[in-house]
């Protein structure tokens, strides 16, 4: 009978499956002060930018979507005028919104 019970047990036990990230598109709420012309993204670590779909005035959003295998991406706006800011190592995995910041040319990212 105990034999039986482990052999239960064993059967019933989670077998473990490797992760599969679906694309996930996360909303960018561009609070730098100035309109945004161009977006490019990497993954954290990388070396090689996409350029991805996103412009947004100031105090506007837009959804870009990203492949959360990898949680930690780095962000690159453009904004009006050509001046660059970039987020580095920001962890979209469980966000939903991301609100990018910006004053005296320091960049920081806020969740929500």
């Amino acid at each position: 009978m105990r034999r039986f019970c482990l052999f239960l047990a064993a059967i019933a036990a989670p077998i473990p499956t490797a992760a599969v990230a679906a694309p996930t598109t996360i909303a960018l709420v561009n609070a730098t002060g100035a309109d945004v012309s161009a977006l490019e993204v990497r993954r954290s670590g990388t070396r090689e930018w996409a350029s991805v779909p996103y412009r947004a005035a100031s105090g506007s959003s837009g959804g870009v979507t990203f492949d959360l295998a990898d949680c930690s991406w780095d962000l690159k706006l453009t904004l009006a005028g050509g001046a660059a800011l970039t987020y580095n190592n920001v962890n979209l995995c469980e966000a939903k919104l991301v609100t990018l910041r910006q004053k005296d040319g320091v960049a920081w990212v806020d969740f929500d």
